[in-house]
């Protein structure tokens, strides 16, 4: 990743929570959790290049958390949020038996959770609000 702001990684973890709405779907409920994680961990990102202009290489976001709060105590621990998001991080790409281990509760949750992340992302690097869907 060459030289990324802010803004253009809460750009992408926007469209990968749009990706996740999408694939609320029978048989694709697992893609939409893995989706959502890749929101929330693009989004704290987007938080820690904000705010000490670089982030760890990790996908664990209790880890991206931790280093938030380094400076920003009062950010959220986002402690159950991270622990659901994080298991949709490398099982969903490397473990089979996932693809009918998801309902459609467990990927609402798993939206839900990353849309609490990434709505607070926005916040705190003040973009409020979304850029406008131009998608079908």
């Amino acid at each position: 990743m060459a030289n990324p702001v802010p803004s253009g990684l809460l750009d992408l973890a926007t469209a990968d929570l749009e990706t996740a709405r999408r694939l609320l779907v029978p048989g694709l409920y697992h893609n939409a959790c893995y989706h959502a994680q890749q929101a929330a961990e693009k989004a704290l990102k987007a938080v820690l290049l904000h705010e000490i202009t670089t982030f760890p290489k990790t996908h664990d976001l209790s880890r991206l958390v931790d280093a938030i709060r380094v400076s920003q105590p009062a950010f959220p621990e986002y402690t159950l949020e991270s622990a659901v998001l994080n298991e949709y991080s490398i099982d969903m790409r490397y473990e089979p038996e996932v693809l009918t281990d998801v309902d459609l509760e467990e990927a609402k949750a798993a939206i839900s959770y990353a849309e609490t992340i990434l709505d607070h992302a926005r916040q705190f690097v003040g973009e409020s609000t979304p850029p406008q869907n131009t998608g079908p």
